[in-house]
């Protein structure tokens, strides 16, 4: 039996995946999947790198940086693809996905297809227990709340919703 130490990276990981699927819940549950998630959350994940990094940058702010600048990728993403549906918004989200591996594994300064390497090791166990929280405790009440009665009923009958004045 290995000991905890043999476990905590396993279990941080499974948290962060735990932290991307919460996300990625509250999105499909209007219907519309993105495929976009891991791509996203990758750019966020290299910026805080570099932050924290290359010009040493504290953990915190760097974290705080790249959420900012991933939520106006995404949003700029979501802008572009505001009236797509199906399998054209899920192709082109995927597209993205693979666009963004390509200019990752071509850019030297990040490590290219090596990948990015030296980056202090800040994320512990409380913090991705307290964030994974967070973020089920989110998605729960978006589930609960008007605006997710909203995208439940979207993601069934658009029509319907758009005459019960839902913003389809």
């Amino acid at each position: 039996m290995g000991s905890f130490g043999f476990w905590q990276p396993i279990i941080i990981f499974s948290l962060l995946n735990v932290i991307l699927t919460s996300g990625l819940y509250i999105t499909a549950l209007s219907g519309q999947l993105s495929m976009a998630t891991a791509a996203l959350a990758g750019i966020g994940g290299y910026i805080s790198a570099v932050l924290t990094a290359n010009f040493d940058w504290p953990f915190v702010p760097a974290i705080l940086v790249a959420a900012a600048a991933t939520a106006i990728i995404g949003g700029l993403l979501a802008a572009l693809m505001v009236r797509m549906r199906d399998f054209i918004l899920k192709l082109t989200t995927l597209a993205f996905g693979e666009a963004m591996s390509v200019i990752a594994f071509n850019i030297p300064y990040i490590g290219g297809a090596n990948g990015f390497s030296g980056i202090p090791l800040y994320t512990t166990m409380t913090d991705v227990v307290a964030v994974a929280a967070l973020a089920i405790f989110i998605a729960w009440r978006f589930d609960n709340s008007q605006l997710g009665l909203a995208s439940r009923a979207v993601r069934d009958d658009p029509l319907a919703a758009a005459c019960n004045g839902v913003s389809v």
